[in-house]
């Protein structure tokens, strides 16, 4: 039986490695959502709006990691046939990457400090952790090690989730909770490394440049993070706290959608970085769009489950929340089409153009928000991103149609 499974999984089978990668994400995300949950039960209204801001900032400065693993997965991909050349890269990245972020993480610690923000300080600790794992990602992303990838994505919310614990059982409230975040970077980066580092040994020098790309898709993984909290952000300015904390449970609630698509295109990218031309129209169009169908059944279900599943998940206070939830699964529902189709483009090396499209969605939903929330409330904070949503999709469609038919 084991021998059947590493068969299959060494045949790079499209829909069984998404299988792997889509179950690996649903128990992340079962236990990312029981790390709010418990938050969400334990923390006061107003302390869980200031924790979804916190959760906001973090993801702003680490989520562009996936820019990371996309631009090292797609380079170290053409060293397949290469391992040493791929080991060589793999090692001299997991140092530049780890040095670096450390100086970086360092000054806007002593800027926090100093600007009175003492708790983005605490969850900027752990960003240097967070993107050296990035870099290891990408490494198992190259050779398709789905199964490897998947595990370490799935245990990282098992660390977190026992550090919270621990850290509110011993009485820390909210800076447990973003310390939770610091903790298991770090636990999840040191299992990693002694995973890795040991397969790693031997090398093969190589002349590669990434800077260019790396910060092309890094300035737009940001630009895309931005856009999917903007809301959060508005809704903590212009409204209450309650209402945040409100907005906050529906939004983390809504993203398993972006989520899944996050999980999908783990198996998409490397497939389509790897197609020839000639293929795109044929078998790269049949990949894109049966990923985009797996996220159907999962907005279907939250439509019409949406007052139960929200209600039993995080009680009756949050019942305002139920209305946000359905508009907000739509949003992310046209953003996951959106990330796909970003996937797609950005292994085909079509960085610029996707670049600019996600600037004017940016410019385009600060400008709604500004407008309409503060009269509209949480409803016009949810219609923005929808609208934005499903702008962005419709431009990057014609993007991908345009790369396809290209001669």
């Amino acid at each position: 039986m084991k021998k059947l499974i590493t068969d299959a999984l060494s045949s790079k089978n499209f829909l069984l490695l998404n299988a792997v990668s889509l179950t690996g994400t649903v128990i992340a995300m079962g236990l990312n959502y029981l790390f709010q949950i418990i938050s969400a039960r334990t923390l006061t209204l107003s302390d869980y709006g200031v924790f979804g801001v916190i959760i906001g900032i973090w993801s702003i400065i680490t989520i562009p990691i996936s820019s990371v693993t996309s631009v090292f997965s797609r380079e170290m991909a053409k060293y397949e046939s290469a391992p040493e050349k791929m080991n060589f890269l793999a090692k001299k990245y997991i140092r530049k990457t780890a040095l670096y972020c450390t100086g970086a993480a360092l000054v806007g610690i002593v800027a926090c400090i100093a600007i009175g923000q003492p708790l983005v300080a605490l969850a900027l600790a752990g960003v240097p952790f967070m993107y050296t794992l990035a870099v290891i990602q990408s490494y198992l992303q190259a050779n398709e090690k789905i199964l490897q990838y998947t595990l370490l994505t799935t245990g990282i919310p098992v660390l977190k989730l026992g550090a919270l614990l621990a850290f509110l059982s011993l009485g820390f409230g909210l800076g447990g909770a973003i310390g939770a975040l610091v903790a298991s970077s770090a636990l999840a980066l040191a299992a990693a490394a002694a995973y890795l580092l040991p397969k790693i040994k031997k090398v093969e020098k190589v002349q590669l440049t990434l800077r260019d790309a790396l910060g092309v898709l890094l300035f737009t993984n940001a630009l895309m993070t931005l856009i999917v909290y903007m809301d959060l952000f508005a809704v903590k300015t212009y409204l209450s706290d309650e209402q945040a904390g409100i907005y906050n449970a529906a939004e983390i609630t809504a993203k398993i959608l972006l989520f899944l698509s996050w999980a999908i295109g783990v198996v998409l990218y490397p497939k389509i970085a790897k197609l020839g031309h000639e293929k795109l129209g044929s078998e790269g169009l049949k990949l894109l769009l049966a990923s985009a169908a797996m996220l159907i059944p999962v907005y279907i279900g939250f439509q019409l489950l949406a007052s139960p599943f929200m209600i039993l998940f995080y009680g009756q206070k949050f019942m305002e929340s139920v209305e946000p939830f359905k508009l907000l699964s739509t949003a992310m529902l046209f953003m996951g089409f959106a990330y796909l189709l970003t996937s797609f483009l950005w292994a085909r090396r079509c960085e610029m153009p996707v670049l600019a499209l996600h600037v004017v969605a940016v410019a385009f939903n600060g400008a709604l928000l500004y407008y309409t929330v503060p009269s509209g409330g949480l409803a016009a904070a949810a219609n923005a991103t929808t609208v934005t949503g499903g702008l962005l999709f419709v431009s990057l469609s014609a993007l991908a149609i345009r790369e396809i038919r290209r001669k």
